[in-house]
């Protein structure tokens, strides 16, 4: 079994690139639009890569030893790995949550409740996590690494 460098490069980039195309098109350019496309791109794609290196390939690797991976299976990896994600930097969200952003007032589940912004959060990272691992795992097959 081999790792597949292809995949494990350009697998996490279209994510990041196409979130921080949308948000400046949507946001707003203001007066310096490439240093803000930068920003945006630097840190989904610091995220990207991170969950991929320290989630995704770890996962493959440990699967991949105990039953073949097929795009379906890759898929809920995705998800799975993206809801793990997700819901961690959604618990640090609640944790400054609080007047003066300090403890939050309300326990995590009723905060989920009441403000939609951490559900779909959590819904985005399973769907970036979606299509990460289905890249890597299209790329690892054309190179023939898995």
């Amino acid at each position: 079994m081999r790792v597949s460098w292809l995949g494990l490069l350009f697998a996490p980039l279209p994510v990041p690139l196409l979130v921080a195309g949308f948000l400046m098109a949507t946001l707003g350019s203001g007066q310096a639009p490439f240093t803000g496309f930068a920003t945006l791109f630097l840190i989904g794609g610091a995220l990207s890569y991170g969950a991929t290196l320290f989630l995704l390939m770890p996962a493959v690797l440990v699967l991949q030893r105990l039953t073949t991976l097929t795009s379906r299976a890759m898929i809920l990896v995705g998800a799975g790995l993206g809801l793990v994600a997700g819901a961690g930097i959604t618990r640090i969200m609640h944790q400054a949550s609080g007047p003066d952003s300090g403890p939050p007032e309300t326990g995590f589940f009723e905060w989920m409740a009441a403000d939609d912004s951490g559900a779909l959060y959590i819904l985005f990272c399973m769907a970036c996590g979606t299509v990460n691992a289905l890249l890597y795992h299209l790329l690892a097959r054309r190179e023939g690494a898995a």
